[in-house]
């Protein structure tokens, strides 16, 4: 009855977890990098990765590298030091302009392509140009409180400070990066459309960059400083960020939030 008990959560994991479409962004040290069932692809060594099928972005350091991704030949890195990239709606790929001003247009297969029918790109913008930050979010985690400090790209509205309240008796606060500070940047382009919004709080997408670990009375629990409410309660053992999930532990059983439950239940789900 127990293995089959086990031999069921396992199924489960691996239908949630293991059955990974796409690459997924991670943070480590204010960093960004890719991983792809469970494997890191690409170190979080860039200022920015961002991903649109099959075409990888990375940025580091003012220079850009353009990938891309396939799920049984991995990653392959097509162009570096690239001075910019724009995902070309419509048209099925992305436009770069070289480090010697060519401009290249790519298809989904990595093809270039006759570029005379598609707007060239006439200076050249840097990375943060054609994909502009449109608000930054800093968060970081005092003694009693949560600081929240919000810049604006757009003159016309002034930098603001918030500041959210811990619950109360709670100890080794940490985001779900494991770090007492978080960044989080909303982007748009505001020039010609070609790149959609996106905001880094999809990171952690379905959990929220607003949730916090803290430990109460030597019990760990999650709180969500937004909404001022536990979204776990504070009985777990141990509880550990994968970024877009928890592991929780409780009297030797764990489990997999939110993709198994909240209830601690099996003896391993690695």
């Amino acid at each position: 009855m127990t293995f089959k008990f086990v031999l069921v959560g396992i199924l489960i994991i691996c239908n949630n977890l293991c059955a990974q479409k796409n690459p997924t962004a991670f943070e480590k040290n204010s960093n960004y990098g890719l991983v792809f069932e469970r494997k890191v692809i690409l170190p979080a060594i860039y200022e920015d990765v961002n991903y649109k099928y099959p075409f990888v972005v990375a940025q580091r350091k003012k220079e850009i590298e353009i990938y891309q991704f396939d799920r049984i030949k991995g990653l392959k890195k097509l162009y570096e030091n690239v001075k910019s990239a724009d995902y070309v709606k419509n048209v099925d790929g992305i436009q770069i302009l070289t480090k010697d001003n060519e401009v290249i247009f790519l298809d989904y297969d990595g093809v270039v392509k006759n570029i005379s029918s598609y707007p060239k790109i006439e200076k050249q913008p840097e990375w943060t140009k054609s994909l502009k930050s449109n608000m930054e979010i800093t968060c970081t985690i005092t003694k009693d409180n949560i600081n929240e400090y919000r810049k604006y790209s757009d003159n016309k509205y002034n930098p603001s400070s918030l500041q959210y309240e811990l619950i109360k008796n709670s100890k080794s606060a940490t985001f779900l990066n494991e770090d007492k500070y978080l960044k989080i940047s909303k982007f748009s382009d505001f020039e010609d459309n070609l790149v959609d919004d996106y905001s880094d709080d999809e990171l952690y997408a379905p959990l929220k960059y607003s949730y916090v670990i803290a430990e109460v009375e030597n019990k760990y629990g999650v709180w969500d400083f937004k909404d001022k409410k536990a979204i776990l309660p504070f009985e777990y053992d141990k509880i550990i960020s994968y970024q877009k999930y928890l592991l929780l532990e409780k009297n030797g059983l764990v489990t997999f939030y939110p993709n198994v439950g909240t209830e601690p239940k099996y003896k391993n789900l690695e």
